[in-house]
């Protein structure tokens, strides 16, 4: 294969992990729910905005760590590429955990004041919820430590 054609795959394959990181961060604004039909609707769904923005941080902070890897490291291999992917399903897999765990967190953080309370209602769902939020990011870190290396 030619060096122009591995560049084309980097570029490509760069560019579906951008786009999935974009699906992603609908993901979190889209799940959460239908659109709003009054304004009581509107406003409970404003008060999500802090849990947005704190869930979006964080999958942009793993974005940013996989650009800057291309700016590193412009060449891909087959291994490479394979760990790209799993980013990319570990991330939409992990979309929901962390909007959740943001707006739990959040919700204790307020007093109560922002939404969240309907989210894990019982200890053993609380766990589960930190469980795979932290499994979440277990595995992206291990998979970015993969790729960096």
């Amino acid at each position: 294969m030619t060096q122009v054609a591995k560049d084309d795959m980097a570029r490509r394959l760069d560019a579906f992990v951008d786009a999935a990181f974009a699906f992603a961060v609908t993901l979190l604004i889209v799940g959460g729910g239908d659109t709003p039909e009054r304004f009581s609707d509107l406003s409970a769904m404003l008060l999500r905005a802090p849990a947005f923005a704190a869930a979006f941080a964080l999958i942009a902070m793993f974005w940013l760590g996989y650009r800057d890897l291309g700016r590193l490291w412009p060449h891909r291999d087959g291994l490479s590429t394979a760990l790209s992917l799993a980013i990319v399903f570990v991330v939409l897999l992990y979309v929901f955990p962390l909007r959740f765990i943001m707006e739990a967190a959040l919700h204790a953080l307020s007093g109560g004041w922002l939404p969240g309370t309907q989210l894990a209602e019982t200890l053993q769902e609380q766990r589960y919820l930190y469980v795979a939020y932290g499994g979440g990011c277990l595995v992206l870190s291990v998979l970015y430590a993969t790729l960096y290396r």
